[in-house]
């Protein structure tokens, strides 16, 4: 599978990077933040180490990815016990 990158932008302002090669159901949030916080996804972007937008669909190398900005999927899982 192919890898899906995103950028969210939250209600304040704020952007942070998001991505997964396969899973789509939980992604990762930064702290203090929900999905009712996000107001755009800048869909095929990423920040590069120096914090700029740039689009994965550009001729570019990834060299310059910072991949520990990246929020990553979330495991899925069905929870069969009432009230947790």
């Amino acid at each position: 599978m192919g890898w899906t990158g995103f950028v969210a932008k939250m209600n304040d302002g704020k952007q942070f990077a998001s991505g997964t090669p396969f899973l789509f159901e939980f992604f990762d949030m930064p702290q203090a933040y929900s999905v009712n916080d996000i107001s755009e996804i800048i869909n095929h972007s990423y920040f590069d180490k120096d914090n700029n937008l740039k689009s994965y669909q550009a001729n570019e190398v990834y060299e310059n990815i910072d991949r520990h900005l990246i929020y990553r999927e979330r495991p899925y899982c069905e929870c069969f016990i009432d009230n947790l």
